[in-house]
């Protein structure tokens, strides 16, 4: 600590008295006296004449305040004089040292004076950017450079105190975050409440730079932390992150059947592993899910899990082709009249059909070399009868049904009146029910009914009864028709007349 010594001196008064005269005389010697004396307290100290003050040399040896007497001899009649010195010692005004104070913007307030260095007197004043008795507020004042001024006597003194305010760090809010786990990845520091800082680094179930994959992440409680440099405290929030799982319709897939293969369920036929539960939606509308072929339609058929928020329905589609090789007819002639190429086509037009096999009676020969195709081209036998022919069709796979037509084939047949006939039919005309005797002991092989154009009506293949039988034609249309009875190479036509 400094010390200033200070002098202060009495005046030295004298009595001056000559003869019975006496005259008073108030002489201040305190100057001269000083000038001339040796104070003693211990050692001898000198004041300067040219600044009545004390020789830095010899300041230091006032140690102790107090009186000190000086005694100067005078010659008589004269009584000695004597001066005091006063002395007393003041400590020199102390503002410590200059320092530095960094703190949070979001800090309480602090006391200035406690972060000057060194140990400076109190009572002191403060000035700088903001107004204050010592108490630096930073939510409040301004930042800068704060002057402390110390006075107890003479000269003030100071010291300043930097102030440097730092912002406290921001982490944002806490929030809640729910993903798909088909959801892509996020930045999870935008779906933090607030304005958090950059920066920060992110804790939790997963390890992580602030990105979340839903589909391989763990969910949980994630914690971003922004660091407060030291000066403030770390700041942090919580992104508590919750997954749900995706539904799965599993992958589309096109699959073809055959028209005659059995029941099954469209779901086995997705790829993927779908969930069980969906719905189905076929060309139709709403499916069963259960694909009955040669029934339910062919076409998309789309199958549809429902997702709970936020995750979104999912879907994928089967489309299921059906091959179709279903015949209708055959469209040829049903009379034949004379040996010459006959045409026989498969109908409808089957597109998905690779090929059709024909079968065609014996003795009957084709008249090209295609025989795979939906048209034949036939050659019939000269024997006169009934004759089916029948043809399938082929394709990826698949067979179709057997379909199958009769002609009548009357090439030789001869027409014969009720005379000549070796066959009897009666009642002719009649409403539904003839009767046909034989006069010869051979039975008919076959007998069948052909319209006025030939075309075959009815056929009735043996063997028949020795001598009778009965014919029922009820459900046919009146009209005159013609029955054909083949025994063995030999064919009778009779004609025959129906009527209501």
């Amino acid at each position: 600590m400094r010390t200033r010594t200070t002098l202060r001196s009495l005046p030295a008064f004298f009595l001056l008295t000559c003869g019975l005269q006496s005259q008073a005389e108030e002489v201040n010697t305190n100057k001269d006296l000083v000038k001339q004396a040796e104070f003693r307290m211990g050692d001898a100290i000198i004041l300067n004449p040219a600044s009545n003050d004390l020789d830095a040399s010899t300041s230091a040896l006032f140690e102790l305040a107090g009186a000190y007497t000086n005694t100067v001899s005078v010659t008589a009649p004269y009584p000695d004089v004597s001066a005091i010195l006063l002395v007393s010692i003041d400590q020199a005004p102390n503002a410590g040292g200059d320092g530095e104070l960094s703190i949070c913007a979001s800090a309480a307030p602090v006391d200035l004076f406690t972060h000057l260095e060194g140990e400076p007197d109190p009572g002191g004043t403060w000035s700088g950017p903001s107004n204050t008795s010592g108490l630096f507020d930073p939510a409040t004042m301004s930042p800068g450079t704060y002057t402390y001024t110390a006075i107890v006597s003479g000269e003030p003194v100071s010291a300043s105190v930097v102030v440097t305010v730092v912002e406290a760090p921001d982490a944002g809010g806490d929030a809640v975050l729910i993903q798909c786990s088909n959801f892509p990845p996020v930045n999870m520091q935008m779906f933090l409440s607030g304005s958090p800082d950059q920066g920060g680094t992110w804790s939790g179930p997963s390890a992580t730079n602030g990105i979340f994959l839903p589909a391989t992440m763990l969910a949980g409680a994630y914690t971003y932390t922004v660091s407060g440099g030291g000066v403030c405290p770390d700041a942090s929030a919580v992104l508590t992150i919750g997954v749900m799982v995706a539904p799965d319709a599993g992958i589309g897939n096109t699959m073809t059947v055959c028209s005659d293969a059995g029941p099954f369920l469209l779901l086995v036929e997705l790829n993927g592993s779908p969930n069980s539960i969906g719905s189905w939606l076929g060309p139709d509308g709403n499916s069963t899910g259960i694909f009955l072929p040669g029934t339910s339609p062919q076409g998309t058929y789309t199958y549809t899990v429902a997702g709970v928020a936020p995750c979104g329905n999912a879907s994928a589609d089967l489309v299921v082709n059906v091959i179709d090789l279903q015949l209708d007819s055959i469209d040829g002639p049903t009379g034949v009249e004379q040996v010459e190429p006959i045409v026989f086509s498969a109908l409808p037009f089957l597109a998905d059909a690779d090929s059709f096999s024909w079968s065609i009676p014996e003795g009957w020969n084709w008249a090209t070399p295609d025989s795979t195709s939906a048209t034949a081209v036939l050659i019939p036998s000269g024997q006169t009868g009934p004759a089916t022919i029948c043809v399938t069709a082929y394709g990826g796979g698949c067979v179709g049904n057997e379909l199958c037509f009769t002609t009548a084939i009357t090439v030789g047949g001869q027409e014969l009146s009720a005379h000549d006939a070796q066959v009897v039919l009666f009642p002719n005309p009649s409403d539904g029910v003839f009767n046909v005797t034989f006069a010869s002991a051979e039975r008919p092989e076959s007998l069948f009914i052909s319209d006025a154009l030939g075309r075959l009506v009815l056929a009735f293949n043996g063997p028949f009864n020795a001598g009778f039988t009965t014919l029922d034609l009820h459900g046919m249309n009146a009209g005159t028709y013609r029955l054909y009875i083949r025994t063995g190479e030999r064919v009778e036509v009779l004609p025959l007349v129906l009527v209501y």
